[in-house]
């Protein structure tokens, strides 16, 4: 086989670096709704102190 014209080598100096974006987006909307969910147990608790 011919080094030239083999398919996996020619395929893989095309694609391009792989970036999980959606995943990336999950853990910051994770993160930002986690911390919202601890403001809400934090300013209810100071709520019932008063």
């Amino acid at each position: 086989m011919n080094p030239e014209n083999n398919p996996l080598k020619n395929h893989d100096e095309e694609e391009k670096p792989f970036v999980p974006k959606g995943a990336m987006a999950f853990f910051v909307l994770l993160i930002l709704l986690l911390t919202a969910l601890w403001f809400f147990v934090y300013f209810v608790s100071l709520s019932r102190i008063q």
